[in-house]
């Protein structure tokens, strides 16, 4: 009566589950491009909610991802880290050179609506524009409008 498996036995297994692993990785996508879209999304939508509950310091958001080195660092240093940051390959470019500041902050008054680094009339954002969120070949985009601050992905 046999009382364990050979070596044989077990090599076909591994061999079964390595072939089957290198397939599932093909047919799985990838989904870093629909994850980064979704995490400034829901960024931007924090920072407008914030502005609309009148909690003017986290009313802006900096979409300059470069910085996410130390911005990541500040964040683990925090008691509460979060979960995720941008793909070292992700991209984002804004249209319309809407964004005249440095920093490349937007940030939303107290109606939503959004505005280039501060909040003052003349740094208002007068016409829709797009946020370009690239990774590898494919892209995604949001578009903001001016006066409603209407945020929709494309």
């Amino acid at each position: 009566m046999k009382k364990a498996f050979s070596m044989l036995e077990i090599v076909i297994v591994i061999m079964i589950i390595g072939v089957l692993a290198a397939i599932s990785k093909e047919i799985i996508p990838d989904t870093t491009l629909l994850k980064d879209t979704s995490y400034l999304f829901s960024k931007l939508k924090e920072a407008q909610s914030n502005a609309l509950l009148g909690e003017s310091a986290k009313n802006c958001i900096d979409l300059n991802i470069s910085k996410s080195d130390s911005i990541k660092k500040e964040e683990m240093a925090s008691k509460n880290p979060k979960k995720y940051f941008f793909d070292k390959k992700t991209k984002i470019s804004i249209s319309g050179n809407v964004l005249k500041s440095e920093d490349k902050r937007l940030c939303f008054d107290e109606n939503g609506r959004p505005y280039d680094s501060k909040i003052d009339l003349k740094y208002m954002i007068k016409k829709p524009f797009s946020i370009k969120v690239s990774y590898q070949k494919e892209n995604k985009e949001m578009v903001i409008m001016p006066y409603s601050g209407f945020i929709t992905i494309k």
